[in-house]
């Protein structure tokens, strides 16, 4: 049984597994990142925190700018809610000059018919002068 596997389903005796850690810690002394602890585990923890400071300090200076885009985007914000509102204003302002171009234009209307029977009275009047002109000159 010693170092041999089982055909069956390849399976250590555990005093081999045994033997090879102790192998393994014997030829490692100081497991420098090789998956284990060693002795620099307390250099390389402050590293590790080193480099947590650092990137919470470059997270913290970019929510300031983010903050400060924010604040540039309301900006943005409120000068397009002001031209909105001056774009519903002139809106307005256009709906009322429409309607008031159709009041004209209906008035205008109104007074070329007005005009055209002004125009058809006054001829009738100038043809009955006429014909009156006419029987007074002869008829008296």
């Amino acid at each position: 049984m010693n170092g041999q596997t089982y055909n069956t389903n390849n399976v250590i005796p555990i005093s081999d597994h045994h033997s090879y850690i102790d192998f393994h810690k014997k030829n490692n002394k100081n497991n420098n990142g090789n998956g284990g602890g060693g002795n620099d585990m307390e250099k390389r923890l402050s590293k590790l925190e080193a480099g947590i400071d650092y990137i919470k300090e470059k997270l913290s200076s970019h929510d300031d700018e983010f903050k400060k885009i924010d604040d540039k985007f309301d900006k943005i914000d409120a000068r397009f809610d002001k031209i909105d509102a001056r774009l519903d204003k002139t809106e307005n302002i256009y709906t009322k000059l429409e309607s008031s171009v159709k009041v004209i234009n209906t008035k205008l209307d109104n007074l070329k018919e007005n005009c055209i029977s002004y125009k058809g009275l006054f001829g009738m009047f100038a043809v009955f002068t006429t014909i009156i002109g006419f029987f007074i000159k002869y008829f008296h």
